[in-house]
């Protein structure tokens, strides 16, 4: 295998490019790139040509010689891609913050409903109580009526029975008055 293809082969393994995808990019037949990996040959001048003039950042004398860098402009490059990555990271922070703030805000919408339906439930209940109770303390006001009705016939039937007691006793006197005077 040529040291090209090795240093082709380092890059594309370096940027997580496969052989077929970077074939297709450059516009190259199936197998331009990866038969000279796999079977440890050279590639075509042409295709070479397609590939440095696609993948820029290449650095055309590290492929050529294997001397300098990889790609050109290697650390502005990992500061560009790490700029990138940070502000991917803050994007990603804040969609998530986002996400949290909007689950933190569905769930108390949710509290806040299953409160008011509480809320509600409690108030029919204390409704129903309040209605429950009315209707003892109408009973209670129609028994205490009843009971004082009954109490009064009581007194009058005891009135009654003592009076016809006493009328019967005075009969009983009288006639034992009567019976003493014939007597004597």
């Amino acid at each position: 295998m040529s040291l090209i293809v090795i240093r082709l082969k380092q890059y594309l393994d370096f940027k997580g490019i496969k052989p077929s995808t970077a074939e297709t990019s450059i516009g190259v037949s199936n197998g331009s790139l990866s038969k000279p990996f796999t079977f440890k040959t050279t590639i075509k001048t042409d295709t070479l040509e397609k590939f440095l003039s696609v993948y820029i950042d290449i650095n055309p004398n590290w492929i050529l010689t294997g001397e300098g860098k990889m790609t050109k402009e290697t650390i502005l490059n990992h500061a560009i891609e790490k700029e990138n990555i940070e502000k991917l990271s803050r994007v990603d922070l804040k969609i998530q913050l986002e996400s949290k703030d909007n689950l933190i805000t569905f769930y108390k919408n949710k509290a806040d409903l299953n409160d008011l339906k509480l809320t509600n439930a409690f108030k029919i209940q204390e409704s129903k109580v309040n209605l429950a109770i009315k209707k003892l303390e109408e009973k209670i006001e129609e028994n205490i009526k009843i009971s004082q009705k009954l109490q009064e016939q009581m007194e009058e039937f005891f009135d009654y029975t003592n009076l016809r007691d006493n009328i019967e006793m005075a009969k009983k006197r009288n006639n034992t008055k009567k019976e003493e005077n014939n007597n004597h």
